[in-house]
């Protein structure tokens, strides 16, 4: 289990809007991949000051590219899907 990361990921989704603001995640090799439903609501720069967070970029769509650590990528993302699934 990747609960070394909660507590980051708990403020990453407060910092994207909310769970309920997220529609789906995914991930490459390099990032997380965020599709939110209100871009207004992200808070780009307080994520990129998270651990672990190397990198933001946003577009308009909806899209939120989050760069990790390599080595805690899929840490990251398993903790995140997983926090989302238990609040929906």
């Amino acid at each position: 289990m990747a609960k070394g990361y909660l507590k980051m990921v708990l403020e990453l989704v407060s910092l994207l809007g909310g769970a309920e603001n997220i529609n789906f995640v995914t991930h490459c090799a390099t990032r997380l991949r965020v599709d939110v439903k209100d871009s207004k609501l992200v808070h780009k720069d307080k994520i990129a000051n998270l651990e672990s967070v190397a990198n933001v970029s946003q577009t308009e769509d909806g899209k939120c590219n989050i760069v990790t650590d390599q080595d805690k990528l899929e840490e990251v993302f398993s903790e995140l899907k997983q926090t989302l699934d238990r609040k929906k």
